[in-house]
């Protein structure tokens, strides 16, 4: 009962973070279906109306005071230094904030971790076998972070040291067919407002190569007709200039 009710306040913490819906369970590379199904068995009697009742109360549960502080002053950092994006900045919260809540549940904060802690959360994730990539991105984070504090004198001694990130498989890359491209330009109602719009936006987003959050932030001020080129606003706020035809 007491394994499940920390992996509750674990799935709990994502919801809370707006990184999944209660329904799915699942987010940005980590699959929590694992959790929910573990979550479920052991909040014996809890059914699924029930249970998503309970995850949404217990989203309300914040991590230490001070961890709270020092991922704000951190990620306020690395901001001002680096420009990263809004989306950039959330993955760290949500990274930093989940290993905090992990290790507030044994009694310890972000200030006072040592390697072996840290390598006991590996393990962790690995027992939820949460995917490799997804604790490759984690441990990136947690390095950046501890580099930022050891600086700035918070600790003393990097506790990122000699941890070895995951091995990753190397998948082959997917690409649309010639079919699949046409089909999907194809899919649009031209009848409609709407159905021209989303064909003027997949005809973009496949000419000009562009990442699906440079496309939806897209203003009228950064097409020039004459010249034939976008002015996108990429990661990290780098601009570039894309042609298009």
């Amino acid at each position: 009962q007491h394994h499940g009710d920390q992996i509750v306040n674990l799935a709990a913490l994502w919801v809370g973070h707006g990184m999944a819906p209660c329904n799915r369970m699942s987010a940005r590379g980590v699959d929590f279906s694992l959790l929910y199904v573990k979550a479920r068995w052991f909040t014996t009697g809890c059914g699924c109306r029930k249970f998503k009742q309970r995850v949404r109360a217990l989203a309300k549960v914040e991590i230490a005071s001070l961890d709270q502080r020092v991922i704000d002053q951190y990620l306020d950092g690395i901001w001002l230094e680096k420009g990263l994006s809004e989306n950039t900045l959330s993955s760290y919260r949500r990274d930093l904030s989940l290993f905090a809540h992990w290790l507030n549940l044994r009694n310890g904060t972000l200030m006072t971790v040592d390697r072996e802690a840290l390598q006991d959360y590996l393990d962790w994730r690995q027992q939820e076998r949460l995917k490799a990539s997804s604790t490759a991105r984690s441990i990136s984070c947690l390095r950046g972070f501890y580099r930022y504090a050891l600086r700035e004198n918070w600790l003393d001694e990097d506790p990122t040291l000699r941890i070895d990130s995951p091995k990753r498989a190397r998948p082959l890359p997917k690409s649309l067919s010639e079919a699949d491209v046409e089909a999907l330009l194809a899919a649009p109602d031209l009848s409609s407002n709407l159905g021209l719009r989303d064909r003027t936006m997949l005809e973009l987003l496949y000419a000009a190569g562009l990442r699906v959050s440079e496309l939806v932030t897209l203003t009228v001020p950064q097409l020039n007709l004459q010249q034939g080129v976008i002015r996108v606003m990429g990661k990290g706020s780098k601009e570039r200039l894309v042609p298009f035809g």
